[in-house]
């Protein structure tokens, strides 16, 4: 049996469990979400409550497909992460279950010292946490592989003054002036600009991707910002244990591979030029790919709407998720989301339901892979980083940032 099969089993039959509970709060849940996120404005349209009748309408033509970018799974996962990046304090924790949406509110957790005189939250104190939410078989737990996951700062804040969010080092560091490369000549392109509004305005200079380009250059232009605030928070000497660095924390090996040197890249206009190029190579893998093409085929209409949702709502966010695991990895989620659901109908009898459905069919993808451990190497960083990206950009834009 492949690896993650009995996994897989286990995951849906807890899930179908959960499913009729689930159902009870969807309509009060999805009525305080969407409250929360109609001023959010994400990608300059407007979200409006479809009902679902109206999504065949919407994806032949009648309405404005990006109207539907955003549904019940993916925004109740965003807010958590908006909570993550905009509120949460250097000794908090917010919980969040399979899909990312926050069991309870951030709690005050219980902090131990480490050898180097910092910070860490006690272990205990998680197990402690997990067991008491566990113990009433309403969520999918794995105390084992610290599932119900949580998410904290305490390592970006630690050393700044109580009330900092991850959001504040974001903005510090972010709103400083783009410097001009010497030798260059005077007038460089975004003289003027801070970072945030320089990647926001250029990335898409070396997005080169044929028919879809101009799509695919909105798209990166929103996500690009808040990518690079995951990463780093536009520090640029901030460096990983794997070698990565800078504030768009490249690897040496790729970096060195799309020509760039080390040199260049301490300008922050040849980091956002990097980026770009990964984005162009890493698409136009994915794009190309027969999963990807099973995909639209099975999941979205054979109309120029059909396959412009199929590019915001899936290309999109698999291309931001191969910047973190890399275009193998992201392919092998959709190789087991296949495996699992060849068409709709496999779809609708584990979920119940199937429209086309905005980001939550690549957030399905994405948190089913990671709790099935269906694709090597695929864990809890890796699954949430585009929906980290997608939370983040809506807090920026929110602020004005970009």
């Amino acid at each position: 049996m492949p690896r993650g099969r009995h996994n897989a089993e286990a995951y849906r039959a807890q899930k179908r469990k959960e499913d009729e509970k689930r159902a009870r709060g969807v309509a009060w849940k999805a009525g305080a979400i969407l409250s929360i996120f109609a001023g959010l404005n994400f990608a300059q349209h407007a979200t409006r409550n479809v009902e679902p009748q109206q999504h065949e309408r919407a994806f032949g033509g009648q309405e404005d497909l990006r109207a539907h970018r955003g549904s019940e799974r993916t925004e109740s996962a965003a807010s958590s992460y908006r909570t993550l990046y905009g509120a949460l304090q250097k000794d908090q924790v917010l919980f969040i279950d399979e899909y990312g949406a926050a069991v309870g509110g951030p709690r005050r957790a219980e902090l131990e010292a480490t050898e180097n005189g910092r910070f860490r939250i006690a272990q205990t104190w998680l197990d402690r946490q997990r067991e008491e939410m566990c113990e009433g078989g309403e969520l999918f737990c794995d105390t084992t592989r610290s599932i119900p996951r949580q998410l904290n700062v305490i390592a970006h804040l630690q050393g700044e003054p109580d009330g900092v969010t991850y959001l504040d080092l974001v903005r510090r560091n972010g709103t400083q002036r783009v410097l001009p490369v010497p030798g260059e000549g005077a007038n460089q392109k975004g003289d003027g600009l801070n970072r945030i509004q320089y990647v926001h305005r250029y990335v898409g200079d070396t997005i080169v991707v044929g028919e879809d380009q101009a799509i695919v250059r909105e798209e990166l232009a929103l996500f690009a910002p808040a990518m690079i605030g995951v990463e780093s928070t536009y520090d640029n000497l901030a460096s990983s244990g794997v070698g990565a660095g800078r504030a768009v924390q490249g690897m040496p090996n790729t970096i060195a591979s799309h020509g760039y040197t080390p040199d260049q890249m301490t300008y922050f206009r040849y980091q956002v030029a990097f980026m770009g190029d990964l984005f162009s190579e890493h698409y136009t893998t994915l794009r190309n790919s027969a999963v990807a093409r099973q995909i639209e085929e099975q999941y979205f209409p054979d109309t120029p709407e059909g396959h412009e949702a199929f590019v915001r709502y899936v290309l999109v966010p698999m291309t931001v998720g191969s910047y973190n695991a890399g275009p193998r990895r992201v392919l092998g989620v959709a190789e087991a989301f296949l495996a699992l659901y060849p068409n709709k109908e496999a779809f609708v009898a584990v979920h119940g339901s199937y429209e086309v459905m905005g980001y939550d069919l690549f957030h399905i993808m994405t948190q089913e892979a990671f709790f099935a451990q269906s694709v090597d190497q695929y864990g809890p960083d890796a699954s949430a980083y585009w929906i980290e990206a997608l939370a983040l950009s809506q807090l920026m834009r929110e602020a004005n940032l970009y």
